[in-house]
């Protein structure tokens, strides 16, 4: 089991507290990842959220909005948004090659046009690819709006990297018992299966539930449905020690597309993989613009 790390020192960005970390008290990769992560916050609110996404976007890039579409085209091609998006890492987890991390925070949404509009919130999660120049892209963005400012006040959290590692084909393997776990019963009971005990939940109206009892307790409130595929967006770290797939969730009953499920996945002692987060983004669902970044 790794052990998480709490660490802070607070600096104020254009109103919002951030708790974060200094560079030295953590791993590089982790802190060049949660630097990566604030830089880019940190841009949004000087210039723009369009251009700080196109400046961190991979070429495949893919952002949930809330289907998965190419994250610079699609940024390119929508007029810049008059709002102030402001947001920061509470929780990094990186690959023990270095190659891989994600991170997932708070975020908060401010009207320019109207600055008497309240606030919206909700929490990021965003996985980054290490580029052949050291950088830091962004490779995977989505996220979860909820009705208050839960959670932006919390100490970021850095689990240690994993000792240990899979296989391709141990990898595989999971991943087909766990859509045939979906299958058989439904995508949160898969979830719930496979889930760490440190899992970290998140679906849209609350904040995230962090641990596999607040995991459980969640998906008893969220409507069962069966996953049929995978969709675009896949991959794992160079050291087999961490995994990601965006999957596709139907309908049991209509066979219709109604979400999407990214999922995280830490290698275990056994050699087996295990679930530390899954966010579902529904379908058809469209967000209050104010929300849909």
């Amino acid at each position: 089991m790794t052990m998480p790390r709490r660490i802070w020192a607070a600096v104020a960005l254009s109103g919002l507290t951030i708790l974060s970390a200094g560079a030295t008290e953590l791993p590089p990769p982790v802190a060049t990842l949660v630097a990566a992560e604030s830089e880019f916050a940190a841009h949004a609110v000087a210039t723009d959220m369009r251009q700080a996404f196109i400046r961190v976007l991979g070429t495949d890039g893919i952002l949930l909005r809330p289907g998965p579409v190419a994250g610079a085209a699609f940024m390119a091609a929508r007029p810049i948004p008059p709002i102030e998006l402001n947001w920061r890492p509470s929780f990094a987890y990186v690959a023990a090659s270095g190659d891989i991390g994600i991170s997932s925070g708070p975020w908060r949404i401010l009207s320019r046009n109207n600055p008497a509009t309240p606030p919206t919130y909700g929490h990021f999660i965003s996985l980054w690819k290490r580029a052949a120049t050291g950088h830091w892209m962004l490779a995977f963005d989505t996220g979860i709006s909820h009705p208050d400012a839960s959670g932006a006040d919390a100490f970021l959290l850095t689990p240690a990297t994993t000792k240990y590692h899979s296989t391709s084909a141990a990898i595989e393997d999971t991943i087909k018992r766990f859509v045939g776990k979906v299958a058989a019963t439904d995508y949160s009971a898969a979830v719930n299966s496979f889930a760490a005990a440190d899992i970290r939940s998140y679906r849209d109206g609350a904040a995230p539930a962090v641990g596999l009892n607040a995991a459980q307790k969640r998906a008893r409130q969220w409507p069962q449905h069966r996953l049929v595929g995978v969709a675009a967006g896949s991959g794992m770290s160079a050291g087999n020690d961490l995994v990601y797939r965006l999957f596709e969730i139907r309908s049991d009953i209509t066979g219709s597309l109604v979400a999407h499920g990214f999922t995280v996945w830490r290698a275990t002692e056994n050699g087996g993989m295990e679930l530390i987060l899954d966010v579902v983004n529904d379908m058809p669902l469209v967000k209050p613009p104010a929300q849909h970044y």
